[in-house]
């Protein structure tokens, strides 16, 4: 879903094929989805609320994405940023190192010249979104576990 996403954004950025092909990998993705999904048997409901979900949370990445170059003092568009939402998806596919853990933000890196953006920004702003999403997480799943713990 995150190509798909991407690529409609990345429409009115200047991007030659890629913005089509990323339209047309999420397509492809969101295909396979409703296929497998229907050999699973599962609720379409279900699958509705996943996707809804999905969508959700790679729009909220574009946003902290786009408030992260805010941060650094850059003004990229949200489109822009949108685009480098699928670098998270890419980072959390390779499973080289955990989590994607430099992946992500080597992606970003080759994604930021397509989308008009210079490569060492969209490092650094995917970067800081990671630093940023973690440090919000971290404390949240530490008081969690302590409490599990406790129980």
């Amino acid at each position: 879903m995150a190509f798909g996403y991407a690529g409609f954004w990345m429409l009115g950025l200047e991007t030659g094929l890629v913005a089509p092909a990323f339209i047309g990998i999420g397509a492809l993705v969101l295909i396979a989805s409703v296929l497998w999904w229907r050999i699973l048997d599962g609720s379409f409901r279900l699958f509705v609320c996943m996707l809804s979900i999905k969508l959700l949370l790679v729009f909220m990445d574009s946003a902290r994405i786009y408030f992260c170059f805010a941060a650094l003092g850059v003004h990229a568009s949200f489109a822009q940023a949108s685009g480098l939402a699928v670098a998270g998806v890419l980072g959390s596919a390779v499973s080289i190192v955990p989590a994607g853990l430099g992946i992500r933000e080597g992606v970003s890196a080759a994604i930021s010249p397509i989308v008009g953006l210079e490569a060492a920004l969209g490092f650094i702003a995917v970067f800081l979104n990671r630093l940023v999403g973690l440090s919000v997480l971290t404390p949240v799943a530490t008081y969690l576990s302590f409490r599990e713990a406790s129980k």
